[in-house]
């Protein structure tokens, strides 16, 4: 599949995808194309055109439907999500703009990571896998709470950075 360039948002746009991710969105790593995790970037929601929306400003990712009804009265829930490098290049626009510290701190270990421990053709000697499910591990460790000495390191370097 061909890499679709992900569009450049205006700070309002980005501050707003920023405010969805915040509340009804997610920044983790899956397990796409094994056996190594990708970045992954959605909004999930059971109005389609609040979810239609990040796609539709970014030029990125998919949308998909979760059909599974737990009770008959539960409605569609629709999920975009953009992956990989179209999910660190939207990381990168809207980081400013995160205000969920876990969030916030996942998009930015990410940004700063997960180009350096993936190798383009996917051919990883024993140590550079290593480092890749160290990342992998790291990163899961991460917390709103501050809880790992990562996270702690990681909120330091960006309060000296400047960044919120």
């Amino acid at each position: 599949m061909k890499y679709r360039k992900v569009n450049k948002l205006s700070s309002v746009d980005a501050a707003y995808l920023a405010g969805l991710i915040d509340a009804d969105g997610s920044i983790t790593l899956v397990l796409r194309k094994k056996p190594h995790r990708q970045p992954v970037v959605s909004v999930s929601n059971t109005d389609y055109n609040l979810v239609r929306w990040p796609h539709k400003i970014t030029n990125a990712g998919h949308i998909s439907t979760k059909s599974e009804k737990k009770k008959a009265y539960h409605k569609t829930a629709y999920i975009w999500a953009a992956h990989s490098n179209q999910a660190l290049d939207i990381l990168k626009q809207i980081l400013p703009y995160l205000k969920e510290s876990k969030k916030k701190t996942r998009a930015k270990f990410l940004i700063d990571n997960y180009k350096k421990v993936t190798l383009r053709n996917g051919k990883y000697t024993k140590k550079l896998l290593e480092k890749k499910e160290e990342f992998v591990k790291e990163f899961f460790c991460i917390s709103g709470q501050g809880s790992s000495k990562l996270t702690i390191a990681l909120e330091n370097a960006m309060k000296a950075l400047n960044i919120k």
